[in-house]
C-alpha cells in the first residue's frame, strides 16, 4: 500500500492547496495531470502536483531601495 501514499484524492488536493472545486478544475484545464477512474472519481499523483507547482511558480524579485 506504500505506493498509494503517493496518490491524493481530489478532496486531499483541495485541502492541501486551499482550493475550491472550481479552482482545482481550472488547474486541470491549465495542465494539472490527474488519473480519471470514472466521471466522478479523479486522483492526483504527489509528483504531478509538485511538478505543476514548480512549473507554474512565480519568483518575485525584491525591489531595490536606492540610496539618495
Amino acid at each position: 500500500m506504500e505506493q498509494f501514499d503517493l496518490l491524493y484524492s481530489e478532496a486531499e488536493v483541495m485541502r492541501l492547496l486551499g482550493l475550491s472545486k472550481d479552482e482545482l478544475s481550472r488547474l486541470r484545464r491549465r495542465g494539472l495531470v490527474y488519473v480519471k477512474f470514472s466521471s466522478k472519481c479523479r486522483a492526483y499523483f504527489k509528483n504531478d502536483v509538485l511538478s505543476f507547482g514548480v512549473q507554474n511558480r512565480i519568483v518575485v524579485e525584491p525591489k531595490k531601495v536606492g540610496l539618495n
